[in-house]
């Protein structure tokens, strides 16, 4: 999955400043996209060194994270455009080599929504304040603090035997392959209950043997996913939810024969599915 990245060392550690070096990379987000150079077959992120001599000395960054040394950092307003870098969808991040740069990119671009996201304070609405301590929002009127928000989300493969079912979304173009039924936690759900929940309102099935497998931060929605295996209880027979929402648009049973080899496990749930096709549900050590 795109957050192993090893042998390379991810390390979010708070540091309130550090100066920029030659190798640093700009997490530059807005409604359009991420700013990115290159072609789109092969992205590449901007450097801050380069950013600063485009802008003038006047932006200021704040450091993110690093990975092996090399930090990421946010710009204080909106890089505008140019010839050389262009704003382009989130979901190129993906294509972004060495791997660790996709993860890194990705990882920059949920703290950076995040902070842009929470400019004011919830509380009194006053202009909120970076803390020079960790890695949160304070409130210099009220003192209210707020820490970055991950969303807590399930992914479940339903198995029976041989088979596993696989949905496919309605109503979203980009989704050209299957996936498995999911869904973000609701208040006061553990995610166990999150499990049947979702399996029975998108495909009207109920669960048992609900088993945890492994989990991935998925920062194209700033959530936290917990991938699980469980079986019918009861009768396969799967009932599309046919409330108005009409979330998917189908859902089959497949074997592992009948699954289609993925070319890459980027994403939790084609690593399950991946696992499943192999045999290999039960290893948690991928």
């Amino acid at each position: 999955m795109y957050q192993d990245i090893s042998p390379h060392t991810y390390n979010n550690s708070f540091v309130y400043h550090r100066p920029y070096r030659d190798e640093d990379l700009a997490i530059c987000c807005s409604q359009n996209g991420i700013l990115m150079q290159g072609s789109e077959d092969e992205p590449q992120l901007p450097r801050v060194n380069e950013l600063l001599r485009q802008t003038g000395e006047e932006s200021v960054f704040t450091y993110l994270f690093s990975v092996d040394g090399t930090g990421f950092y946010m710009p204080g307003g909106i890089i505008p455009e140019s010839k050389d870098y262009t704003y382009r969808k989130l979901r190129l991040l993906q294509q972004l080599e060495p791997a660790w740069l996709a993860f890194g990119a990705a990882t920059g671009a949920h703290l950076a929504g995040w902070y842009d996201t929470h400019k004011y304070c919830s509380c009194c609405g006053a202009v909120m304040e970076h803390s020079r301590t960790e890695r949160a929002l304070v409130c210099p009127v009220c003192g209210y603090i707020e820490y970055p928000r991950i969303s807590p989300c399930v992914i479940v493969a339903v198995t029976s035997g041989d088979k596993i079912l696989l949905t496919r979304y309605a109503h979203r173009g980009y989704r050209k392959h299957h996936a498995l039924v999911a869904g973000f936690v609701e208040i006061g759900e553990s995610f166990e209950d999150t499990v049947r929940r979702e399996v029975m309102e998108e495909v009207g099935l109920k669960v048992r043997n609900i088993r945890y497998y492994r989990s991935q931060p998925w920062a194209f929605s700033g959530a936290v996913m917990a991938g699980f295996y469980a079986e019918p209880d009861g009768d396969p027979h799967v009932s599309l939810n046919h409330d108005g929402s009409d979330e998917l648009a189908e859902a089959e049973w497949f074997t592992r024969g009948e699954l289609e080899q993925e070319d890459s496990t980027f994403s939790l749930t084609w690593t399950m599915i991946e696992a499943f096709r192999n045999g290999r549900e039960y290893d948690h050590e991928e």
